[in-house]
C-alpha cells in the first residue's frame, strides 16, 4: 500500500508544530444523547485519552487499511454470512442475548460491525501470506509431521524398531504409547505449534522427509520422542499452510506492521504518538 494513511478522530485540527497536541473542533457540539444526559465530542476525546488511546487509534487505522487493501465485496460478505450462520448455531435461541450483551441491536447490527470487518481481517491475512509465501515459509517452517511421545527410553526404543520394520506409525503409537498429545496422526505443524523444544528443533532442521534414527529426548520433561517427518515441500500442501498460519496471531501483526509502514502511518498528537511508542513502536515508520 503506497497511500498515506490519514487517521481523523472526531475531527480532530492539529495544534502547533513541536510538541504538538490536538482540539477538539465544535468540543462542546453532542454526538450523542441517553435520556436527559449528552454527551459531548470534547466528553469522548477527553476518555479515549485517559484510558488506552493508542489501541483504539490502531484499530481504528486497522479498518482504513481494511477498507482500501480489501473493501467489502461478495466474498467478504459471503464469508461473514458463513460466520454468522456458525454463530448462530452455537448460540442457538440465546444467539440475540449473547449479541446484546457485546452492545450489538440486532443480528444485522452484529453483521455489519463485527462479523464483515472480521471477514475483511480474516481474507486480508490469506492474501497477505499468499503474496509473501516463501518468506512465511522460510519463517515458520511448516512440516508434515507424525510424533509419539513415551515416557521411557525402551518404549521408545521398542515403538521405533517396530516403525522401522515396517509398522503403521499410529497403530505403534496405540500399542507402546499412552499420551493422549502425541499419538502419531499426521498433522501440519510450524515453529509456533508449541512442541517440545528439541522435537521442533528436529522438525524445522529436517529437509528432506525422514524418521528420527533413535528417540529424541527432552531433557526437561524426561520424555521421549519418536518423529517422522513426512512432507517438508511447502507447495505441496500450500492451502493448508495458508489456513493454519492465518490463524497465527504473529503473522496478524507482521501483516499490519507492513501496511502501517509501507503507508506513511502518522500521528499529530504527542500524547497519542507517546502512547503508541509505548506499545506499538513497530507500527510507526521509521524516520
Amino acid at each position: 500500500m503506497k497511500k498515506l494513511i490519514t487517521l481523523v478522530v472526531l475531527s480532530l485540527t492539529l495544534v502547533g508544530c513541536s510538541n504538538a497536541y490536538v482540539n477538539v473542533s465544535n468540543p462542546r457540539e453532542t454526538v450523542l444523547s441517553v435520556g436527559d444526559s449528552s454527551f459531548s465530542k470534547e466528553h469522548f476525546f477527553s476518555i479515549m485519552i485517559n484510558q488506552d488511546p493508542a489501541s483504539l487509534v490502531i484499530e481504528m487505522a486497522k479498518r482504513i487499511i481494511m477498507d482500501q487493501e480489501l473493501p467489502v465485496n461478495d466474498e467478504v460478505r459471503a464469508k461473514a454470512q458463513e460466520d454468522l450462520e456458525y454463530v448462530k448455531e452455537l448460540f442457538g435461541e440465546a444467539f440475540l442475548t449473547n449479541i446484546s450483551l457485546y452492545g450489538f441491536t440486532s443480528e444485522q447490527d452484529y453483521f455489519e460491525r463485527a462479523l464483515i470487518p472480521s471477514a475483511q481481517e480474516a481474507l486480508l491475512t490469506e492474501k497477505f501470506i499468499n503474496e509473501n509465501f516463501d518468506l512465511l515459509v522460510t519463517t515458520y517452517s511448516p512440516r508434515k509431521v507424525r510424533i509419539i511421545e513415551f515416557n521411557d527410553l525402551a518404549q521408545a526404543t521398542e515403538a521405533l524398531e517396530a516403525i522401522k520394520a515396517g509398522g503403521n506409525v499410529e497403530e505403534v503409537a496405540n500399542e507402546h504409547s499412552t499420551s493422549v498429545s502425541y499419538k502419531g496422526a499426521l498433522k501440519l505443524v510450524h515453529k509456533e505449534s508449541g512442541l517440545p523444544s528439541a522435537v521442533s528443533s528436529f522438525i524445522s532442521q529436517s529437509e528432506v522427509p525422514t524418521l528420527t534414527s533413535s528417540p529424541i529426548e527432552q531433557e526437561s520433561t524426561g520424555k521421549y520422542y519418536v518423529v517422522q517427518v513426512v512432507e517438508v515441500a511447502a507447495n505441496r500442501f500450500a492451502d493448508e499452510i495458508v489456513e493454519e498460519l492465518a490463524l497465527l496471531n504473529s503473522v496478524n501483526q507482521m501483516m499490519f506492521v507492513n501496511y502501517f509502514q509501507e503507508g506513511n502511518f502518522d500521528v499529530y498528537d504527542k500524547a497519542i504518538f507517546d502512547a503508541l511508542m509505548q506499545s506499538y513502536k513497530d507500527y510507526l515508520p521509521s524516520r
